[in-house]
């Protein structure tokens, strides 16, 4: 974890930022943060880049501000991270659902997040530099921010009902974040890892029936399968968490894997995706 005088510094500086401020935003502060106050980041040993991944990962989380009761110190990651997600009290059902989604979200082939970061690596940036572009894409409507409007969605269902909520989402074409993926035609199986502990963490309630008939409403009108972000989005959702929440928590996770595809990289020829162009008038 933190040491006492990175932890004060580090909420000093994200005491100035708006207290609605995104938490993308604050997520990549955080990290120039820690690159400004490491003058050993240069070091690309991989016990050195271990070294500094680890407060990393800890300052991304310990960065955020507290909606609900702070944790205990030392509690585990997907614990310190709840209370800055949603005000709503966790039960040990939702802290092991959103342990798993951490888990589960930590690698996963190469995303345009982690071929961005291994593109940083291959022209041996640090670890901080490294995690910096792989939140560039992470931003995208597309990727980790994909299950915000879906986000709002579960929540107009559960207020006005699946077919009004469905609608405006579907008037967007059938680009529809959360649902769909090219890896998985027959269903992503994070999906339903997560979905099953998600559900059996809400327990039967107007919210949680609202998620699932918006789910299945949306999956036979665009007839494609609810992807990580849907479920993503269902936590969220039904934790009251705010609607950035499924992006925090997938950059968050994603970090691990980013460290991991660059020391990865350390063991490839240097600058090995410089393409070249070709004029074509």
């Amino acid at each position: 974890w933190l040491d006492r005088t990175s932890l004060v510094g580090l909420r000093s500086m994200q005491g100035t930022f708006p207290h609605d401020a995104p938490i993308l935003d604050r997520l990549r502060a955080t990290t120039a943060w820690m690159s400004a106050s490491d003058p050993l980041r240069g070091d690309l040993q991989p016990r050195s880049i271990m070294r500094a991944a680890r407060p990393l990962m800890a300052a991304l989380v310990e960065g955020l501000p507290c909606a609900g009761a702070a944790p205990p110190e030392r509690a585990p990651l997907a614990d310190r991270l709840w209370p800055r997600l949603t005000e709503q009290r966790a039960t040990t059902k939702w802290r092991h659902a959103l342990n798993a989604a951490l888990v589960l979200l930590a690698d996963h082939d190469l995303a345009a997040s982690t071929f961005a970061a291994r593109v940083a690596a291959s022209t041996r940036a640090d670890v901080y530099s490294v995690v910096c572009a792989g939140l560039g894409p992470l931003g995208g409507t597309l990727h980790g921010a994909a299950s915000n409007a879906l986000h709002e969605s579960f929540a107009m269902a559960s207020d006005a009902g699946a077919a009004g909520a469905a609608a405006l989402l579907l008037q967007r074409g059938r680009q529809v974040g959360g649902f769909g993926h090219f890896l998985y035609p027959d269903g992503d199986p994070r999906t339903r890892t997560l979905l099953a502990l998600v559900r059996d963490a809400a327990g039967d309630t107007r919210r949680a029936a609202g998620v699932d008939e918006l789910i299945e409403l949306l999956r036979d009108r665009l007839e494609l399968e609810p992807n990580i972000d849907c479920a993503l989005a269902a936590m969220s959702h039904l934790t009251r968490m705010r609607v950035d929440a499924g992006e925090a928590i997938f950059a968050i996770s994603r970090t691990a894997g980013w460290v991991a595809h660059g020391l990865a990289e350390l063991d490839e020829r240097p600058l090995r995706f410089r393409p070249v162009s070709r004029w074509v008038g």
